[in-house]
């Protein structure tokens, strides 16, 4: 019972809140969604959060090869960490913009919403990439030893144009969200591993 209330809930979710309004308008309200529509919404994101795992450990390996050996992967995880940190201001835009961008003026506002933020994010990450503030943030704040501060800055200043990539996508699988293109919205991460 309580798994065909659960179900219920999330097929709910999916028909009132995920689809685009134009897939909402001309869905009968009273038609419920069936277990082939959820497994083809769900399983690429189940696919694409696999194989996002996945580039860790292939990251890892090539860093942890380099002049460094393995304190160029530590370095590599401490401005990791920085990245993600910075990046989190883009956590709930996906699901913001499945909400509320729904029409072509909120989609628009809505993408130059996450531009500007990118753009105030890879601003305090190329900040905090200069000798001074890296010094600061990895040697003195952290209190990395120079052998793994110098591949953190290093990587840290590398990953400003992935940072802002990533703010660029947010739009664009909104649109595919919003219209049950879950599969598309994957491939970007399939092929990158691929």
């Amino acid at each position: 019972m309580i798994q065909n209330i659960s179900l219920r809930v999330i097929i709910d979710l999916v028909r009132t809140n995920f689809f685009s309004e134009k897939v909402s308008k001309t869905m009968d309200q009273n038609e419920s969604v069936s277990y082939p529509q959820l497994t083809r919404f769900f399983v690429p994101l189940a696919i694409q959060a696999i194989s996002q795992a996945l580039t860790h450990p292939l990251v890892a390996m090539v860093a942890s090869r380099g002049p460094g050996g393995p304190l160029n992967l530590v370095g590599l995880a401490q401005s990791s960490m920085v990245v993600f940190f910075l990046g989190m201001f883009a956590m709930y835009y996906v699901t913001t913009g499945m909400v509320y961008a729904k029409s072509r003026e909120a989609y628009r506002i809505f993408w130059w919403v996450c531009v500007w933020t990118g753009l105030g994010v890879i601003g305090i990450q190329a900040l905090l990439s200069l000798p001074g503030p890296s010094h600061f943030l990895f040697s003195q704040f952290i209190g990395l030893p120079p052998s793994i501060a110098n591949p953190a800055q290093i990587t840290l200043l590398a990953s400003v144009p992935v940072q802002f990539l990533f703010f660029l996508r947010i739009p664009y699988q909104v649109l595919m969200y919003n219209s049950r293109a879950t599969g598309r919205a994957s491939l970007a991460t399939l092929i990158r591993i691929f």
